[in-house]
């Protein structure tokens, strides 16, 4: 983790301003998705892990959707992607 905050250092160095936004999902939104993505890699055993795909993943990304769209938050602490975006 020192190399990735040294580079970040290095790079915000060189540049006038850095942005870390979250992308496409706010915060309760990006929750259930987070969870989905944990419960298939602890599922190990392959039906185990075909029948969570086929029944709670579609529910948690559905949740995920309707939690979105009501806006109750608006910050992105549970995020699941963020880009950088860096003006020199």
């Amino acid at each position: 983790m020192d190399s990735f905050c040294k580079s970040t250092d290095q790079l915000e160095r060189h540049v006038t301003d850095v942005e870390y936004p979250g992308r496409s999902t706010k915060s309760l939104g990006g929750l259930p998705r987070t969870l989905n993505v944990a419960m298939l890699n602890f599922a190990h055993f392959r039906l185990l892990r075909k029948c969570l795909e086929l029944t709670l993943c579609p529910c948690l990304n559905l949740a995920g959707l309707a939690l979105e769209n009501t806006k109750l938050i608006a910050n992105d602490q549970f995020t699941p992607n963020y880009s950088v975006f860096a003006r020199k």
